[in-house]
Parts: C-alpha cells; sequence; structure tokens
C-alpha cells in the first residue's frame, strides 16, 4: 500500500468535492490502498434489484477475472461526496445505510460479505451475514 498517494489523494481534493471529484482523485487510490486491482473492480455495477452500486470488488482467480466476468462480488463500496454528512447522527448518514443495505441484499450481491461507505473523511465497513448486516468494530487488544 502507497500510503503516501492516498495522502497526497486526500490532500488534493478540495473541501466540498462533490461525488465525481472524490471518486476520480480519492477513489482509484483507497482500492488500490484496499489491494484491489484494475481489473478486480467493477464500476456502477448492477445489483440486481437494489440499484447500482459504486464498486463491487472481488480477487481475481487464474480462471475468473472480476471485470470480465462479473461474477461473485466480495465488497461493495458506496462513494459520496464531501458535501455529503456521513457523521452518525446525520439524515444523509442513516440515508446511505439504508442504500447500502439495499445493494448488500439485492440478487446479485448473494455473494457479498463486506460494504463501505466513504466520502473520503469517514469512511465505515459493514459485515453481512446472510440477511444481517452490521458495522464492523475494530477491537483493540
Amino acid at each position: 500500500m502507497n500510503e503516501q498517494t492516498l495522502s497526497q489523494a486526500l490532500l488534493n481534493l478540495p473541501e466540498n468535492a462533490q461525488e465525481s471529484i472524490v471518486d476520480q482523485i480519492f477513489g482509484s487510490e483507497f482500492l488500490k490502498a484496499l489491494g484491489f486491482e484494475i481489473m478486480e473492480r467493477v464500476p456502477q455495477y448492477n445489483t440486481g434489484d437494489g440499484g447500482p452500486v459504486d464498486y463491487a470488488l472481488r480477487r481475481n482467480t487464474n480462471e475468473d477475472i472480476f471485470l470480465a466476468t462479473q461474477a461473485n462480488p466480495y465488497l461493495l463500496l458506496e462513494l459520496k461526496g464531501r458535501d455529503v454528512n456521513l457523521s452518525e447522527a446525520s439524515a444523509q448518514y442513516q440515508s446511505t445505510v439504508k442504500q447500502l443495505k439495499r445493494y448488500l441484499l439485492a440478487s446479485n450481491c448473494k455473494t457479498v460479505q463486506w460494504g463501505i461507505i466513504t466520502n473520503s473523511i469517514h469512511i465505515q465497513l459493514f459485515r453481512k451475514h446472510g440477511k444481517v448486516i452490521y458495522p464492523a468494530r475494530v477491537r483493540a487488544s
């Protein structure tokens, strides 16, 4: 992971950058930092009945390139602009979580185990277990 590149992307973002700018400047670097290469990402992935999510991600195997097959996604990423308030008490946060949950439960996302929402300021990871979706918490040992 190149932390310097991700840090530079964050520094280059305008304070109230809209979603398309956050995606263009921050999104690609963020996905690289998570370890997903270009061929492991599908932008505007058709979730089925939940609408398109910004990115679906899955590691490639020798016989299955995710960008080509678009089958069995593992993680969904919903990006928002910096002008969207994703602090936990906000209505925009609640709306975005509801949106992500709809995507995670959609027909083309049965294999998805994780979801992320971010506006580059706030980043939150969600775990899907069956039909139950909850924020993942990091525990200090």
